[in-house]
């Protein structure tokens, strides 16, 4: 989905999480959706993503885990 104004962009899966990725800015957010009513314990690092079957570091995410 597009804002009205083509600035930002919103993509969505199954799993309940979606996206939104600005373009003027060049940043993306990952949000949970959920009918609970709750409150963050802690802001989430962000955390880099690497290509699937390259080396990575203890908090990288392997593309190949995500399902977006």
């Amino acid at each position: 989905a597009w804002n009205g104004s083509d600035s930002v962009i919103m993509t969505g899966a199954y799993n309940n999480f979606f996206r939104m990725f600005d373009r003027n800015t060049k940043r993306d957010v990952t949000l949970e959706a959920s009918r609970e009513s709750s409150k963050p314990r802690a802001v989430l690092k962000p955390r880099r993503v690497c290509a699937a079957g390259g080396k990575r570091r203890k908090d990288d995410i392997s593309v190949d885990s995500l399902d977006f």
